[in-house]
């Protein structure tokens, strides 16, 4: 599945079973609305999913928002839900801001 909206792109395969969705471009408030949609429909689906963040060059906090709320979920339901941390330095930048390292890949 590839979806397409003026300056991002999502793009997903499968490997092995688990669902990868890469990101591409800018996440905003105008796309959020799809990306969340497709994370509640693999939420009822549960397979492992891969977020690639690699090709995302901005995200607002609307997308940050959109990210936590799949992965607060994935945890809350006991599924596979790994956010890569291969990210451009904008994105870097935010979840450092907001701590969102600490949320992604927590240390245990």
């Amino acid at each position: 599945m590839d979806a397409t909206d003026e300056g991002f792109e999502l793009r997903e395969t499968r490997d092995e079973g688990e669902v990868v969705l890469a990101l591409c471009g800018d996440l905003d408030i105008a796309v959020t609305e799809n990306l969340r949609t497709r994370f509640q429909e693999l939420r009822r689906e549960t397979a492992p999913v891969r977020l690639d963040l690699s090709r995302l060059d901005f995200i607002d906090s609307s997308g940050l928002a959109c990210i936590t709320e799949a992965v607060r979920e994935a945890r809350e339901d006991g599924r596979d839900f790994e956010v890569g941390r291969d990210l451009r330095e904008q994105v870097r930048r935010l979840l450092e801001l907001v701590d969102g390292e600490q949320l992604f890949w927590p240390t245990r």
